[in-house]
Protein backbone atom coordinates (compact mmCIF):
# COMPACT_ATOMS: atom_id res chain seq x y z
CA UNK A 1 0.00 0.00 0.00
CA UNK A 2 2.65 2.26 0.62
CA UNK A 3 3.71 3.18 -3.26
CA UNK A 4 1.93 6.48 -4.00
CA UNK A 5 2.44 8.16 -7.27
CA UNK A 6 3.70 7.91 -10.76
CA UNK A 7 3.63 7.90 -14.34
CA UNK A 8 1.96 5.57 -16.44
CA UNK A 9 2.23 5.81 -20.39
CA UNK A 10 1.53 3.37 -23.27
CA UNK A 11 3.73 0.34 -24.87
CA UNK A 12 5.79 0.89 -27.96
CA UNK A 13 6.76 -2.50 -28.58
CA UNK A 14 2.88 -3.85 -29.37
CA UNK A 15 0.89 -3.80 -32.29
CA UNK A 16 -0.90 -0.26 -33.18
CA UNK A 17 -4.60 -0.21 -31.98
CA UNK A 18 -4.27 -3.76 -31.49
CA UNK A 19 -5.23 -3.49 -27.26
CA UNK A 20 -6.04 -0.92 -24.78
CA UNK A 21 -2.37 -0.57 -23.71
CA UNK A 22 -0.77 1.71 -20.71
CA UNK A 23 2.25 0.91 -18.58
CA UNK A 24 3.60 2.07 -15.66
CA UNK A 25 7.08 4.28 -15.54
CA UNK A 26 9.67 2.01 -13.91
CA UNK A 27 12.31 4.71 -14.15
CA UNK A 28 9.60 6.37 -11.59
CA UNK A 29 10.92 7.06 -7.95
CA UNK A 30 7.88 7.33 -5.39
CA UNK A 31 7.77 10.47 -3.59
CA UNK A 32 8.92 10.96 0.02
CA UNK A 33 5.74 11.05 1.37
CA UNK A 34 5.91 11.62 5.23
CA UNK A 35 5.61 8.07 7.14
CA UNK A 36 2.11 9.60 8.79
CA UNK A 37 1.04 10.44 5.58
CA UNK A 38 1.73 6.54 3.99
CA UNK A 39 -0.19 5.35 7.72
CA UNK A 40 -3.13 8.11 6.58
CA UNK A 41 -3.96 6.62 2.86
CA UNK A 42 -3.26 2.88 4.38
CA UNK A 43 -6.16 3.98 7.30
CA UNK A 44 -8.35 5.30 4.75
CA UNK A 45 -8.00 2.27 2.11
CA UNK A 46 -8.49 -0.27 4.96
CA UNK A 47 -11.79 1.90 6.16
CA UNK A 48 -13.48 1.82 2.67
CA UNK A 49 -12.66 -1.89 2.02
CA UNK A 50 -14.35 -2.49 4.90
CA UNK A 51 -17.13 -0.53 4.13
CA UNK A 52 -17.37 -1.31 0.44
CA UNK A 53 -16.96 -5.41 1.45
CA UNK A 54 -19.88 -5.22 3.68
CA UNK A 55 -22.14 -3.24 1.93
CA UNK A 56 -21.23 -2.16 -1.66
CA UNK A 57 -18.86 -4.46 -3.01
CA UNK A 58 -18.21 -4.63 -6.92
CA UNK A 59 -19.10 -7.86 -8.87
CA UNK A 60 -20.04 -9.87 -6.32
CA UNK A 61 -23.01 -10.14 -3.21
CA UNK A 62 -21.97 -8.20 0.08
CA UNK A 63 -20.01 -9.77 2.57
CA UNK A 64 -20.25 -9.40 6.20
CA UNK A 65 -17.02 -9.26 8.12
CA UNK A 66 -14.97 -8.30 11.20
CA UNK A 67 -13.15 -5.10 10.80
CA UNK A 68 -9.69 -6.39 12.37
CA UNK A 69 -9.43 -8.01 8.90
CA UNK A 70 -6.77 -10.12 10.64
CA UNK A 71 -4.81 -13.00 8.34
CA UNK A 72 -6.92 -15.78 10.88
CA UNK A 73 -9.66 -14.60 10.70
CA UNK A 74 -9.56 -14.33 6.33
CA UNK A 75 -8.00 -18.01 6.51
CA UNK A 76 -11.22 -18.88 8.68
CA UNK A 77 -13.60 -17.98 6.31
CA UNK A 78 -12.83 -18.27 2.66
CA UNK A 79 -15.98 -16.25 1.95
CA UNK A 80 -14.87 -13.30 3.15
CA UNK A 81 -12.25 -12.25 0.83
CA UNK A 82 -11.05 -14.19 -1.40
CA UNK A 83 -7.28 -14.06 -3.22
CA UNK A 84 -3.85 -15.36 -2.43
CA UNK A 85 -2.87 -12.46 0.39
CA UNK A 86 -0.34 -10.95 2.57
CA UNK A 87 -1.50 -8.36 4.76
CA UNK A 88 1.46 -6.99 5.67
CA UNK A 89 0.40 -3.86 4.27
CA UNK A 90 -3.00 -3.74 6.55
CA UNK A 91 -0.23 -4.90 9.54
CA UNK A 92 1.35 -1.51 8.95
CA UNK A 93 -1.73 0.57 8.58
CA UNK A 94 -2.51 2.19 11.95
CA UNK A 95 -6.22 2.71 12.07
CA UNK A 96 -6.20 6.46 13.09
CA UNK A 97 -9.40 6.83 11.12
CA UNK A 98 -11.12 3.85 12.08
CA UNK A 99 -15.03 4.56 12.29
CA UNK A 100 -15.43 7.52 9.56
CA UNK A 101 -18.10 5.98 7.62
CA UNK A 102 -19.98 4.39 10.74
CA UNK A 103 -21.89 7.12 11.04
CA UNK A 104 -22.82 6.25 6.80
CA UNK A 105 -23.52 2.98 7.74
CA UNK A 106 -25.92 3.95 10.34
CA UNK A 107 -27.86 5.96 8.17
CA UNK A 108 -28.04 2.94 5.62
CA UNK A 109 -29.84 0.68 8.11
CA UNK A 110 -32.21 3.81 9.59
CA UNK A 111 -30.52 3.75 12.63
CA UNK A 112 -30.52 7.70 14.31
CA UNK A 113 -27.93 9.55 12.97
CA UNK A 114 -25.37 10.05 15.48
CA UNK A 115 -22.55 12.78 15.79
CA UNK A 116 -19.88 11.48 13.21
CA UNK A 117 -16.91 10.69 14.46
CA UNK A 118 -14.40 13.05 12.72
CA UNK A 119 -17.15 15.89 11.68
CA UNK A 120 -14.50 17.69 9.75
CA UNK A 121 -13.90 15.11 6.96
CA UNK A 122 -15.56 13.71 4.26
CA UNK A 123 -16.67 10.43 4.00
CA UNK A 124 -17.76 9.80 0.40
CA UNK A 125 -19.76 7.42 -0.44
CA UNK A 126 -19.59 8.28 -4.10
CA UNK A 127 -17.58 10.48 -6.54
CA UNK A 128 -18.63 12.73 -8.56
CA UNK A 129 -15.56 13.99 -11.15
CA UNK A 130 -15.82 16.62 -13.60
CA UNK A 131 -14.57 16.18 -16.97
CA UNK A 132 -12.75 18.58 -19.55
CA UNK A 133 -11.96 17.55 -22.87
CA UNK A 134 -9.36 19.25 -25.09
CA UNK A 135 -9.52 17.87 -28.82
CA UNK A 136 -6.03 18.92 -30.25
CA UNK A 137 -5.12 18.70 -34.05
CA UNK A 138 -2.37 19.96 -36.43
CA UNK A 139 -5.63 20.62 -38.74
CA UNK A 140 -8.87 22.25 -38.94
CA UNK A 141 -9.75 18.68 -40.93
CA UNK A 142 -8.60 16.80 -38.14
CA UNK A 143 -11.15 17.67 -35.93
CA UNK A 144 -13.48 14.74 -37.11
CA UNK A 145 -11.15 12.67 -35.16
CA UNK A 146 -12.91 13.37 -32.52
CA UNK A 147 -16.76 14.39 -32.92
CA UNK A 148 -19.12 15.43 -30.46
CA UNK A 149 -21.15 11.96 -30.50
CA UNK A 150 -17.86 10.09 -29.86
CA UNK A 151 -16.98 12.59 -26.85
CA UNK A 152 -20.57 11.79 -25.53
CA UNK A 153 -20.59 8.24 -26.30
CA UNK A 154 -17.01 7.86 -24.52
CA UNK A 155 -18.06 9.44 -21.48
CA UNK A 156 -21.24 7.48 -21.64
CA UNK A 157 -18.70 3.98 -22.17
CA UNK A 158 -16.97 6.00 -19.04
CA UNK A 159 -20.05 6.31 -16.81
CA UNK A 160 -21.29 2.79 -17.69
CA UNK A 161 -17.87 1.30 -16.29
CA UNK A 162 -17.32 3.42 -13.20
CA UNK A 163 -21.26 3.26 -12.41
CA UNK A 164 -20.03 -0.37 -10.18
CA UNK A 165 -17.59 1.78 -8.49
CA UNK A 166 -20.49 4.75 -7.48
CA UNK A 167 -18.28 7.34 -9.64
CA UNK A 168 -19.46 9.50 -12.12
CA UNK A 169 -17.98 11.54 -14.57
CA UNK A 170 -19.70 14.83 -15.34
CA UNK A 171 -18.78 16.46 -18.71
CA UNK A 172 -18.13 20.33 -17.87
CA UNK A 173 -16.56 21.27 -21.42
CA UNK A 174 -15.19 20.17 -25.17
CA UNK A 175 -12.86 22.50 -26.81
CA UNK A 176 -10.96 21.94 -30.44
CA UNK A 177 -7.64 24.06 -30.74
CA UNK A 178 -5.04 23.44 -33.37
CA UNK A 179 -1.60 23.16 -31.58
CA UNK A 180 0.52 20.98 -34.40
CA UNK A 181 3.72 20.69 -31.72
CA UNK A 182 1.06 18.78 -29.00
CA UNK A 183 -1.57 16.92 -31.60
CA UNK A 184 1.41 14.63 -32.30
CA UNK A 185 4.13 14.61 -29.91
CA UNK A 186 5.91 11.50 -27.92
CA UNK A 187 4.89 11.63 -24.42
CA UNK A 188 5.44 15.00 -22.95
CA UNK A 189 4.31 15.48 -19.35
CA UNK A 190 5.13 18.99 -18.84
CA UNK A 191 4.09 20.61 -22.82
CA UNK A 192 2.64 24.48 -22.13
CA UNK A 193 -0.44 23.63 -23.82
CA UNK A 194 -1.08 21.40 -20.89
CA UNK A 195 -0.61 24.16 -18.51
CA UNK A 196 -2.49 26.32 -20.70
CA UNK A 197 -5.62 24.46 -21.54
CA UNK A 198 -6.15 22.92 -18.37
CA UNK A 199 -9.26 23.59 -16.38
CA UNK A 200 -10.81 23.00 -12.89
CA UNK A 201 -8.92 21.63 -9.81
CA UNK A 202 -6.26 18.85 -9.36
CA UNK A 203 -9.11 16.92 -8.27
CA UNK A 204 -10.75 17.55 -12.21
CA UNK A 205 -9.51 15.05 -15.01
CA UNK A 206 -8.40 16.99 -17.88
CA UNK A 207 -8.40 14.17 -21.15
CA UNK A 208 -6.34 15.95 -24.44
CA UNK A 209 -7.22 13.76 -26.77
CA UNK A 210 -4.36 14.14 -29.92
CA UNK A 211 -3.46 12.47 -32.58
CA UNK A 212 -0.48 10.64 -32.15
CA UNK A 213 1.34 10.11 -29.35
CA UNK A 214 4.65 8.34 -31.14
CA UNK A 215 5.43 4.98 -31.99
CA UNK A 216 2.84 2.79 -30.95
CA UNK A 217 1.34 4.84 -27.61
CA UNK A 218 -2.27 5.18 -27.66
CA UNK A 219 -2.34 6.41 -24.01
CA UNK A 220 -0.63 7.97 -21.04
CA UNK A 221 -1.34 9.82 -17.45
CA UNK A 222 -0.14 10.79 -14.26
CA UNK A 223 -1.04 9.10 -10.76
CA UNK A 224 -1.91 11.05 -8.07
CA UNK A 225 0.61 12.71 -6.14
CA UNK A 226 0.55 14.79 -3.14
CA UNK A 227 3.59 16.55 -3.23
CA UNK A 228 3.27 17.92 -6.22
CA UNK A 229 3.45 22.30 -6.33
CA UNK A 230 0.43 24.24 -7.67
CA UNK A 231 2.59 24.93 -10.82
CA UNK A 232 3.12 20.67 -11.64
CA UNK A 233 -0.88 20.30 -10.65
CA UNK A 234 -1.18 22.54 -13.57
CA UNK A 235 -0.26 19.97 -16.21
CA UNK A 236 -2.11 17.23 -14.80
CA UNK A 237 -4.65 15.07 -16.83
CA UNK A 238 -5.17 12.02 -19.34
CA UNK A 239 -3.74 12.53 -23.11
CA UNK A 240 -5.23 9.51 -25.10
CA UNK A 241 -4.95 8.55 -28.85
CA UNK A 242 -7.97 10.03 -31.14
CA UNK A 243 -8.67 6.78 -32.62
CA UNK A 244 -9.31 5.00 -29.84
CA UNK A 245 -12.40 6.80 -28.96
CA UNK A 246 -15.74 5.08 -29.22
CA UNK A 247 -16.82 4.38 -33.05
CA UNK A 248 -13.01 4.80 -34.68
CA UNK A 249 -13.24 1.40 -36.36
CA UNK A 250 -9.58 0.45 -36.48
CA UNK A 251 -10.63 -2.89 -35.04
CA UNK A 252 -9.45 -3.14 -31.75
CA UNK A 253 -11.08 -3.27 -28.36
CA UNK A 254 -9.07 0.19 -27.18
CA UNK A 255 -12.10 1.50 -30.33
CA UNK A 256 -14.78 0.98 -27.70
CA UNK A 257 -13.42 3.70 -25.20
CA UNK A 258 -11.92 1.36 -23.03
CA UNK A 259 -8.36 2.87 -23.36
CA UNK A 260 -9.82 6.15 -21.24
CA UNK A 261 -11.44 3.71 -18.50
CA UNK A 262 -7.66 2.30 -18.54
CA UNK A 263 -6.26 5.32 -17.85
CA UNK A 264 -8.14 7.07 -15.40
CA UNK A 265 -7.81 4.04 -13.48
CA UNK A 266 -4.43 4.90 -13.65
CA UNK A 267 -5.26 8.70 -12.99
CA UNK A 268 -7.18 7.38 -10.16
CA UNK A 269 -4.47 5.25 -8.21
CA UNK A 270 -4.47 2.55 -10.15
CA UNK A 271 -1.55 0.01 -11.38
CA UNK A 272 -0.95 -2.70 -13.89
CA UNK A 273 -2.71 -6.11 -12.38
CA UNK A 274 0.89 -7.65 -13.32
CA UNK A 275 4.21 -5.87 -12.09
CA UNK A 276 7.12 -5.39 -14.79
CA UNK A 277 6.59 -4.71 -19.03
CA UNK A 278 9.54 -6.12 -20.24
CA UNK A 279 10.39 -9.20 -22.56
CA UNK A 280 13.71 -10.65 -20.23
CA UNK A 281 10.57 -12.08 -17.74
CA UNK A 282 9.96 -15.89 -18.64
CA UNK A 283 7.16 -17.32 -19.87
CA UNK A 284 4.78 -17.76 -16.95
CA UNK A 285 7.41 -16.47 -14.53
CA UNK A 286 6.05 -13.69 -11.85
CA UNK A 287 8.83 -11.76 -10.31
CA UNK A 288 9.61 -10.71 -6.74
CA UNK A 289 6.60 -8.73 -6.15
CA UNK A 290 3.70 -11.11 -6.44
CA UNK A 291 1.33 -8.10 -5.42
CA UNK A 292 2.65 -5.54 -7.16
CA UNK A 293 -0.90 -3.65 -7.66
CA UNK A 294 -1.57 -3.25 -3.66
CA UNK A 295 -4.91 -4.70 -4.07
CA UNK A 296 -5.99 -7.47 -1.90
CA UNK A 297 -8.54 -8.42 -3.99
CA UNK A 298 -7.00 -8.69 -7.66
CA UNK A 299 -5.35 -11.58 -9.33
CA UNK A 300 -1.78 -11.30 -10.62
CA UNK A 301 -0.27 -12.41 -14.04
CA UNK A 302 3.45 -12.61 -15.46
CA UNK A 303 4.13 -9.08 -17.67
CA UNK A 304 5.72 -11.60 -20.27
CA UNK A 305 4.83 -10.14 -23.93
CA UNK A 306 3.34 -11.22 -25.94
CA UNK A 307 1.42 -13.34 -22.98
CA UNK A 308 0.50 -10.60 -21.04
CA UNK A 309 -1.76 -9.46 -23.82
CA UNK A 310 -4.20 -12.57 -23.67
CA UNK A 311 -7.20 -12.93 -23.14
CA UNK A 312 -6.81 -16.04 -21.19
CA UNK A 313 -3.86 -16.20 -18.78
CA UNK A 314 -1.86 -18.45 -15.86
CA UNK A 315 -2.36 -16.24 -12.69
CA UNK A 316 1.09 -15.96 -10.49
CA UNK A 317 0.81 -19.08 -8.51
CA UNK A 318 -1.21 -21.21 -9.77
CA UNK A 319 -1.03 -23.00 -12.80
CA UNK A 320 -4.61 -23.43 -14.90
CA UNK A 321 -5.56 -20.35 -17.24
CA UNK A 322 -8.57 -17.89 -16.90
CA UNK A 323 -10.15 -15.31 -18.26
CA UNK A 324 -8.68 -11.45 -17.69
CA UNK A 325 -11.31 -9.32 -17.68
CA UNK A 326 -9.67 -6.36 -15.61
CA UNK A 327 -9.56 -2.82 -16.59
CA UNK A 328 -6.04 -2.71 -15.46
CA UNK A 329 -4.22 -5.75 -17.54
CA UNK A 330 -3.91 -5.11 -21.45
CA UNK A 331 -6.20 -8.68 -22.48
CA UNK A 332 -8.91 -7.90 -25.08
CA UNK A 333 -11.59 -8.79 -23.14
CA UNK A 334 -11.49 -5.51 -20.40
CA UNK A 335 -14.75 -5.35 -19.01
CA UNK A 336 -16.30 -8.67 -20.28
CA UNK A 337 -17.48 -9.97 -16.67
CA UNK A 338 -19.78 -7.10 -16.59
CA UNK A 339 -17.66 -5.14 -14.27
CA UNK A 340 -13.72 -5.36 -14.73
CA UNK A 341 -12.42 -3.68 -11.45
CA UNK A 342 -12.42 -5.42 -7.65
CA UNK A 343 -14.18 -4.32 -4.39
CA UNK A 344 -10.32 -3.52 -3.27
CA UNK A 345 -9.04 -1.54 -6.52
CA UNK A 346 -12.86 0.65 -5.95
CA UNK A 347 -11.29 1.01 -2.06
CA UNK A 348 -7.68 1.87 -3.30
CA UNK A 349 -9.31 4.60 -6.21
CA UNK A 350 -11.19 6.05 -3.00
CA UNK A 351 -8.43 6.49 -0.56
CA UNK A 352 -6.05 7.28 -3.57
CA UNK A 353 -7.90 10.47 -4.87
CA UNK A 354 -9.79 11.67 -2.19
CA UNK A 355 -6.56 11.36 -0.04
CA UNK A 356 -4.20 12.73 -2.50
CA UNK A 357 -6.46 14.50 -4.98
CA UNK A 358 -8.45 16.32 -3.53
CA UNK A 359 -8.25 15.98 0.34
CA UNK A 360 -10.21 14.67 3.11
CA UNK A 361 -10.84 17.55 4.61
CA UNK A 362 -12.08 19.40 1.73
CA UNK A 363 -15.94 19.20 2.03
CA UNK A 364 -17.10 20.60 -1.40
CA UNK A 365 -18.85 18.21 -3.12
CA UNK A 366 -18.73 15.32 -0.70
CA UNK A 367 -21.11 12.94 -1.89
CA UNK A 368 -22.75 10.29 0.83
CA UNK A 369 -25.68 8.54 -0.23
CA UNK A 370 -27.47 5.33 1.21
CA UNK A 371 -26.50 2.20 -0.41
CA UNK A 372 -28.62 1.33 -3.54
CA UNK A 373 -30.30 -1.88 -2.14
CA UNK A 374 -30.17 -3.84 1.09
CA UNK A 375 -31.39 -6.76 0.36
CA UNK A 376 -28.90 -8.91 -0.58
CA UNK A 377 -27.23 -8.46 2.33
CA UNK A 378 -25.97 -11.59 4.86
CA UNK A 379 -28.93 -11.70 7.26
CA UNK A 380 -25.73 -11.03 10.14
CA UNK A 381 -24.58 -8.01 8.67
CA UNK A 382 -25.71 -5.71 11.11
CA UNK A 383 -24.68 -7.76 14.11
CA UNK A 384 -21.06 -8.26 12.68
CA UNK A 385 -21.13 -4.17 11.98
CA UNK A 386 -21.30 -3.65 15.36
CA UNK A 387 -18.00 -5.71 15.24
CA UNK A 388 -16.90 -2.09 14.97
CA UNK A 389 -16.55 -1.55 17.85
CA UNK A 390 -14.00 -4.53 19.09
CA UNK A 391 -10.60 -3.90 20.38
CA UNK A 392 -8.48 -4.87 17.28
CA UNK A 393 -4.97 -3.82 18.92
CA UNK A 394 -3.10 -4.95 15.89
CA UNK A 395 -4.86 -2.08 13.93
CA UNK A 396 -6.02 0.16 16.30
CA UNK A 397 -4.58 3.29 17.57
CA UNK A 398 -6.27 5.50 19.81
CA UNK A 399 -8.05 8.09 18.77
CA UNK A 400 -6.60 11.59 19.33
CA UNK A 401 -8.42 13.98 21.37
CA UNK A 402 -10.02 16.57 20.40
CA UNK A 403 -11.05 15.58 17.04
CA UNK A 404 -8.22 15.86 14.45
CA UNK A 405 -10.15 16.36 11.05
CA UNK A 406 -11.28 19.98 12.80
CA UNK A 407 -7.67 20.71 13.56
CA UNK A 408 -5.96 23.53 11.25
CA UNK A 409 -4.28 21.92 8.28
CA UNK A 410 -0.57 21.19 8.97
CA UNK A 411 0.36 23.03 5.95
CA UNK A 412 -1.85 26.52 4.89
CA UNK A 413 -0.79 26.12 1.32
CA UNK A 414 -2.61 22.91 0.91
CA UNK A 415 -5.71 23.19 3.05
CA UNK A 416 -7.22 19.97 2.24
CA UNK A 417 -4.77 17.11 3.30
CA UNK A 418 -5.08 16.15 7.10
CA UNK A 419 -1.98 14.93 7.30
CA UNK A 420 1.34 16.52 5.71
CA UNK A 421 2.04 14.46 2.91
CA UNK A 422 5.85 16.31 2.50
CA UNK A 423 7.83 18.45 4.75
CA UNK A 424 7.13 22.27 3.15
CA UNK A 425 10.74 23.11 2.94
CA UNK A 426 11.44 19.60 0.54
CA UNK A 427 8.38 20.57 -1.64
CA UNK A 428 9.39 21.80 -4.66
CA UNK A 429 9.02 25.37 -5.43
CA UNK A 430 6.55 26.75 -7.88
CA UNK A 431 8.91 28.59 -10.40
CA UNK A 432 8.66 32.69 -10.75
CA UNK A 433 5.63 33.64 -13.65
CA UNK A 434 7.41 37.04 -16.02
CA UNK A 435 4.23 38.39 -17.00
CA UNK A 436 6.11 39.82 -20.19
CA UNK A 437 6.84 36.47 -21.08
CA UNK A 438 5.05 35.69 -24.53
CA UNK A 439 3.56 31.92 -24.61
CA UNK A 440 4.11 29.66 -26.97
CA UNK A 441 3.16 30.17 -30.26
CA UNK A 442 -0.29 28.38 -30.93
CA UNK A 443 -0.68 27.39 -27.53
CA UNK A 444 -3.46 30.41 -27.08
CA UNK A 445 -5.27 29.74 -29.75
CA UNK A 446 -9.10 28.51 -29.63
CA UNK A 447 -10.69 26.85 -32.20
CA UNK A 448 -14.35 25.51 -31.75
CA UNK A 449 -16.71 24.24 -33.90
CA UNK A 450 -15.28 26.71 -36.50
CA UNK A 451 -16.10 26.02 -40.17
CA UNK A 452 -13.13 26.33 -41.92
CA UNK A 453 -9.60 27.62 -41.45
CA UNK A 454 -6.91 28.87 -43.03
CA UNK A 455 -3.20 29.41 -42.50
CA UNK A 456 -1.42 32.51 -44.59
CA UNK A 457 2.42 33.12 -44.60
CA UNK A 458 2.75 35.29 -41.02
CA UNK A 459 -0.85 35.21 -39.97
CA UNK A 460 -3.75 33.02 -39.27
CA UNK A 461 -7.48 33.82 -40.08
CA UNK A 462 -10.00 32.62 -37.14
CA UNK A 463 -13.68 32.76 -39.20
CA UNK A 464 -16.23 34.80 -37.87
CA UNK A 465 -17.65 33.54 -34.74
CA UNK A 466 -21.83 33.48 -34.29
CA UNK A 467 -22.67 37.36 -33.72
CA UNK A 468 -19.29 38.96 -35.21
CA UNK A 469 -18.94 40.18 -39.07
CA UNK A 470 -15.71 39.92 -39.84
CA UNK A 471 -13.01 36.95 -39.59
CA UNK A 472 -10.07 37.73 -37.14
CA UNK A 473 -6.38 37.91 -38.58
CA UNK A 474 -3.81 37.00 -36.27
CA UNK A 475 0.19 37.76 -36.69
CA UNK A 476 1.71 34.25 -36.11
CA UNK A 477 3.20 35.54 -32.61
CA UNK A 478 0.16 37.05 -31.43
CA UNK A 479 -1.98 35.33 -28.66
CA UNK A 480 -6.02 34.48 -28.71
CA UNK A 481 -8.49 33.34 -26.99
CA UNK A 482 -12.02 33.76 -27.60
CA UNK A 483 -14.72 30.71 -26.30
CA UNK A 484 -17.33 29.59 -28.68
CA UNK A 485 -20.83 28.53 -27.58
CA UNK A 486 -20.49 24.68 -28.71
CA UNK A 487 -23.73 23.77 -30.31
CA UNK A 488 -24.61 19.97 -29.03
Amino acid sequence: MGETAGTCHANEEAPLYSHDDSIHDQNFTAPPYTAAFVEHLDSIEVEYLEFFTQLAPVGIPPVAISRCLTPEHIRGNSTKLTKRISFKDFKRAVRKFSGLLKHEVDKIFGLPPPKPKFGGFCAATSLRIDVYYHVVTSSFANFQLATRDQITEQTEFLNSVFRHLDITFVERDLNYRIIRSFASSKIDLRHPHRRFSRSGTYADLNVWIVEDIGGRTIGYTEMPDATLNAYDRSFDGVVIHAKTLPGSATGSVADRGTNLVHEVGHWLGLNHIFDKTTSEVAVGECTKDPDADHVVDTQQFSAHRPEVFDDRQVPCGETRKVDVTNYMGYSQQKGADGFGFSTGQKSRIYARYLGARRGIKDQTSCFTSPIGSKRDLPPNVVELLSEDGLDCTDFDAPTPDPDPSNQPPPDPDYPQYAVLPIERERRKPVPPFDPKERLPVGSSALFELCSRYVTLPGAIVIPPADGVDKPLVLARNETFHREMKSKR
